[in-house]
């Protein structure tokens, strides 16, 4: 009996903790590896009207990811655009809006917005990666090279970056 009620402790502490986590909007928001459960902690870490702007501006970035990754590509756009509402100073949301750009053949426009989260973050070598791959892909080679070569000055163990670096250097 004795067991039994110890047991019957650790389950109901343990499912409170679990329902407090649940519960916990941010947490969905930031932590969930389920697109859905990403997108309603979100919405209601959104809807509550309390973050400040950073925050606000991640929680749309979030969102925007999760609504990605289910092809919803059009809600995305529009959470993207509103993390740089927010917080136009937010590097993650031109590169990740960016990447929905490239990803959907709109490379002149990912190009700007990888700019962007280049001018707020020099340092920030995916973003001259993916800037690569946009210039690539419309035969800016002498950009595209450029923009490997400094990827490759930032993080010399990036092999794709140099894969691409080198290739490019064989045709141009």
């Amino acid at each position: 009996m004795a067991i039994a009620a110890i047991l019957a402790t650790i389950l109901t502490a343990a499912l409170t903790a679990f329902n407090a986590a649940a519960a916990d909007p941010l947490a969905e928001c930031n932590d969930s590896p389920n697109p859905a459960t990403q997108i309603r902690g979100c919405t209601q870490y959104i809807n509550e009207g309390k973050p400040d702007k950073h925050n606000l501006s991640i929680a749309y970035v979030n969102r925007a990811i999760a609504y990605s990754m289910l092809g919803k590509n059009g809600e995305a756009l529009k959470d993207f655009s509103s993390a740089i509402e927010v917080d136009p100073n937010n590097p993650l949301a031109y590169y990740n809006r960016g990447n929905l750009y490239l990803d959907t053949g709109h490379h002149d426009l990912a190009i700007n917005d990888f700019t962007c989260a280049l001018a707020i973050d020099p340092m920030f070598s995916l973003a001259y990666y993916n800037r690569g791959l946009a210039y690539e892909r419309l035969q800016k080679l002498h950009e595209a090279k450029a923009d490997f070569a400094q990827v490759l000055a930032l993080d010399p163990s990036h092999a794709d970056a140099k894969e691409h670096l080198d290739r490019l250097r064989l045709i141009n």
